[in-house]
């Protein structure tokens, strides 16, 4: 590109970068707020997990909040996140183009399948009692076929997790590009963050959700106790990341706006 044609287009792009920008420092402050609401929603969990037996209908709140912050994070996704991203793909698409599909293909397809399992799981857990099934072999066969959905679920985290690493390499660009390293450091822990949720969902999936007679339940609670006290930090850990990476966001819209940033 010309010293000419760059100088002529300028604008365009301070344009495009300044509202890209916008959109992801709002993107990233629902991130803080979704972070929130993930750590309302393992503590649910918790509450419940450790007495959990399949088909328990006391675990439906902690399901309820799941329902909620992927809801949250689907549709704030698609109004601030993914706009953000198409706008510096405009501006940079050798250096967006990468991380924008990965946030679409998980923060998209994997909040829609996971909503999904998620649905199934809570409708099952809700009606799989004896005051509304009276029969004890088909509470046991949708006990059973909790399995299911729980895969489902288990696969959507997997591509849940590209998300995660789309923002990865998302902030490594911004980093390099704006000479911000502390962006590039911050995608460390989303990558932590992400892996070990994804971990802990696998981990639970293939033992509370399975048929187990009770002796083998309570042996499994006191083997997964370390397991279980794992999600709390690890959200807590999440809601902080956020909010450090929206606020080197908000400070480098301030250095491209007062002109500190030259684009």
């Amino acid at each position: 590109m010309s010293t000419q044609y760059a100088n002529q287009t300028r604008p365009a792009f301070i344009d495009i970068v300044l509202s890209s920008i916008r959109k992801l420092k709002i993107s990233m402050f629902l991130h803080v707020i979704g972070a929130v609401l993930m750590i309302i929603t393992t503590t649910a969990f918790l509450t419940t997990l450790p007495f959990y037996t399949p088909g328990m209908p006391e675990i439906t709140p902690g399901l309820s909040w799941f329902i909620i912050v992927l809801l949250f994070t689907a549709i704030t996704s698609l109004i601030y996140f993914i706009p953000s991203l198409n706008q510096l793909t405009m501006w940079k698409p050798a250096e967006f183009a990468e991380s924008s599909r990965f946030v679409k293909i998980g923060y998209l397809a994997g909040s829609i399948l996971l909503l999904v399992a998620v649905l199934v799981v809570t409708i099952i857990s809700a009606i799989n009692t004896p005051e509304i099934i009276k029969d004890p072999s088909l509470r046991r066969v949708l006990s059973e076929g909790l399995i299911w959905p729980i895969t489902l679920g288990v696969v959507a985290s997997v591509i849940f997790y590209t998300g995660w690493f789309g923002v990865f390499a998302l902030l490594h660009k911004l980093g390099d590009l704006f000479n911000t390293p502390v962006l590039c450091k911050l995608g460390i822990p989303v990558l932590i963050y992400g892996l070990v949720f994804v971990l802990i969902k696998t981990s639970l999936i293939t033992t509370h959700y399975a048929y187990l007679s009770q002796r083998e339940i309570a042996l499994l609670h006191y083997a997964l106790i370390p397991l279980l006290v794992l999600p709390l930090p690890i959200a807590i850990l999440g809601a902080v990341t956020w909010t450090l990476i929206y606020a080197e966001i908000a400070s480098l819209e301030k250095k491209i706006t007062s002109g500190a940033i030259q684009i």
